[in-house]
């Protein structure tokens, strides 16, 4: 199933590589907007021009450390759980919640033809995810890719691990058609709109609103 995405204008712009050493950063997408426009504090990316080709390693800059990025599956969730535990520390929207994080991951895993949960591996241990789904967006009349909770643990920042998991992403969704990648940034995550305008994302001009359906009353907008 594709998720409605609306509104926001596709913008094209040239490749642009993301640079090592900018990836210092926690940031996800707000799960409540996956029907509406890429908004918030969003960057919208064509990347109709983009490679179909797998990345499946590099080195990491700093540590000289061989670093791998593969397809998450069903026994990295516990360690993405407490990724995501960590990552909802810095967003005012949202909190930790163990079992729904856990539910999350298994649906994305659960589908993957429309999702995709990467993790960036070190020596055997995962320090880094990105998870993303397709998406219909009427204002390109194709498919979008939906990024979300991006992170990178702590000691392994600033080494490029988080520009080759956006690259993988770009990869995934470009071989499933999409032409454009949608997310939201928390407005006081600076470091992550700094490394998302050097990727080469655009700045969106709209606003996100999310809400759970069970306490909302649109009978009274």
């Amino acid at each position: 199933m594709h998720p409605r995405a609306n509104g926001g204008v596709g913008h094209r712009c040239n490749r642009v590589r993301p640079q090592a050493g900018n990836d210092h950063f926690s940031s996800r997408g707000d799960p409540g907007d996956r029907g509406l426009p890429p908004s918030g504090s969003p960057m919208q990316r064509d990347v109709r021009a983009m490679s179909t080709a797998t990345l499946v390693h590099f080195t990491g800059s700093a540590t000289m450390m061989r670093i791998l990025i593969r397809q998450g599956e069903a026994r990295d969730v516990e360690i993405l759980v407490t990724f995501l535990q960590e990552l909802f520390t810095l967003e005012k929207d949202f909190a930790a919640d163990t079992e729904n994080q856990r539910a999350g991951l298994l649906l994305l895993l659960s589908n993957p033809g429309e999702a995709a949960v990467f993790v960036a591996e070190a020596d055997g241990a995962i320090v880094g995810m990105v998870t993303a789904q397709i998406v219909v967006s009427t204002s390109i009349g194709g498919y979008s890719i939906l990024l979300e909770d991006m992170y990178v643990s702590s000691g392994f920042r600033r080494q490029g691990v988080g520009s080759k998991l956006l690259e993988q992403v770009l990869a995934w969704g470009s071989e499933r058609g999409a032409s454009r990648v949608q997310l939201v940034v928390a407005t006081s995550n600076a470091r992550a709109f700094r490394f998302y305008r050097q990727a080469g994302l655009l700045k969106s001009h709209v606003t996100a609103f999310y809400g759970k359906l069970d306490v909302m009353n649109p009978a009274d907008s």
